[in-house]
């Protein structure tokens, strides 16, 4: 089971120019491997060794640990799904399981607003319970989702579901795969390329060569044949371009469609190719957030961005956090403080106790004097009288707030103290 964590973390970011008006920006840097990372509605989640982070608004923070392996993430609506050991996870501020697993016949897959899960021949999707939606009359089964549709291979099956299930094919041949676009189906049969639209199949191309990859988004299809990279478009391929080196990968954003071939970075968009950036690490894989690319290359992660170019960010240093009580117990609380922080010789000094109260469910930052409270370290108890209960826990202990070395950050940080 993850536990609760809570650590969150500025980092400065660093601006290389790159070729063709393109900027390459530092964000972040590989704490341990293994290294996983996935996103949703501009939120990246990452597994890097035993901790799982989550970076948005320029801000890391450190929100689990990875309880039991094998683990997979999925996101869905920003919202982080994790696979772990024999359990299920979803993280949305907080973490609970969801699901036990009892085998190891397990699957899960994600849209960009279902999450599905295949266990024990049966079929499920989530929405904020699970719901059985199907079972497989095979174990060769898998599957790939569509926003609420889901497809399956079930042994020589295809199936569509949507409101029901429906059969809609047969595999001809193998090796078999499934990509989805705007709710189109493509499958890669052997040697051939076929599309279901509108309950309509159709062949659409042949694979000449041995080395074959898709990259599908809602409105772009694109594909790797050997040597040769071709865009779907209007019922027939184009050949736009051609794979320089290996290793290949291929991400969409938007309208744009990144490779990577061997040490360099190139975009594709308005019918041109474009150089813009390299990396000296083998270790590279790529991201799209938001139509935007990010990486990891190494130990470094770095986001593209094209026609911008940022600065570092100016961080200031501190030594103390902002206090703010949230009350989440059954009733009104009345807390009392006591806070060790700078006086107005800049020295240090113990203040209060003081006492607020705080009516259910509400949370307020505080102020003494006229100032608001910022702290190095705190004592905080409290009492409620509807339901009668005693905090007691952290009365007779300093609780520090701020690390002893102080931090970098743009602003003063925040740390928050809650009744439960």
């Amino acid at each position: 089971m993850i536990r609760f964590i809570f650590i969150t973390i500025v980092l400065s970011c660093l601006t290389f120019a790159g070729p063709n008006g393109w900027s390459k920006e530092s964000f972040g840097a590989v704490g341990a491997t293994p290294f996983e990372m996935v996103a949703s509605e501009g939120k990246i989640f990452t597994r890097e060794g035993k901790k799982i982070h989550s970076y948005s608004n320029n801000k890391w923070k450190e929100i689990g640990v990875v309880g039991a392996t094998p683990f997979q993430m999925v996101t869905v609506s920003g919202k982080l799904f994790t696979r772990e050991g024999n359990e299920v996870l979803v993280y949305d501020g907080k973490w609970r399981t969801i699901y036990n697993i009892q085998d190891s016949f397990f699957q899960m897959t994600a849209s960009t607003k279902k999450v599905f899960i295949y266990h024990q021949n049966n079929i499920y999707q989530y929405d904020n319970r699970w719901i059985k939606i199907g079972k497989s009359r095979t174990q060769d089964f898998s599957m790939v989702a569509a926003g609420k549709r889901l497809f399956t291979r079930d042994g020589r099956l295809i199936y569509r579901h949507k409101n029901g299930w429906k059969k809609i094919g047969k595999v001809s041949s193998n090796p078999f795969e499934m990509y989805v676009s705007n709710n189109r189906l493509f499958t890669r049969e052997g040697s051939s390329i076929n599309l279901y639209s509108n309950d309509i199949w159709r062949k659409v191309g042949d694979i000449d060569y041995g080395y074959f990859s898709m990259a599908t988004s809602n409105n772009f299809v694109f594909a790797r044949d050997g040597k040769n990279i071709f865009q779907y478009s209007k019922k027939s391929w184009k050949k736009i371009g051609s794979v320089d080196r290996e290793p290949f990968e291929m991400k969409i954003a938007g309208n744009k469609v990144f490779t990577r071939e061997g040490n360099k970075i190139y975009v594709y968009e308005n019918n041109d190719w474009k150089n813009i950036g390299s990396t000296s690490s083998q270790k590279l894989q790529m991201l799209v957030v938001k139509n935007e690319l990010y990486t990891r290359e190494g130990r470094k992660l770095y986001r593209y961005t094209k026609g911008q170019t940022s600065t570092k960010a100016k961080l200031n240093s501190y030594e103390r956090k902002y206090l703010k009580i949230q009350n989440n117990s059954s009733g009104t609380v009345t807390a009392y403080i006591q806070f060790y922080t700078l006086n107005s010789n800049n020295g240090w000094q113990w203040f209060g106790p003081i006492s607020f109260k705080f009516a259910k469910g509400t949370s307020s930052y505080l102020s003494y004097s006229g100032v608001q409270i910022s702290a190095y370290k705190v004592r905080i108890w409290g009492q409620s009288i509807f339901p009668p209960r005693l905090w007691q826990n952290d009365r007779f202990k300093s609780l520090v707030i701020a690390p002893k070395e102080g931090y970098k950050a743009e602003k003063m940080e925040t740390f928050t103290y809650t009744f439960k």
